[in-house]
């Protein structure tokens, strides 16, 4: 991982990540979390394991080359 870029990309799905676990866990434990909800418990699982693959891919990608 050598660009910049490439930090920043993977520093950005990370704080996305985390963010949304956090909308997950308030959700179900029923804190309000400044009123953001989220549509589908279930489409919150999918987007955590899905921004977890990419960022995956994304170092793997990074540092191959």
């Amino acid at each position: 991982m050598k660009n910049l870029s490439t930090w920043l990309l993977v520093m950005f799905m990370a704080m996305f990540w985390v963010f949304r676990i956090v909308v997950a866990v308030t959700y179900e434990l029923g804190i309000d979390f400044g009123g953001i909800t989220p549509l589908n418990t279930n489409l919150e699982i999918i987007l955590l394991f899905l921004t977890l693959l990419c960022m995956v891919l994304v170092i793997k990608r990074k540092i191959e080359v």
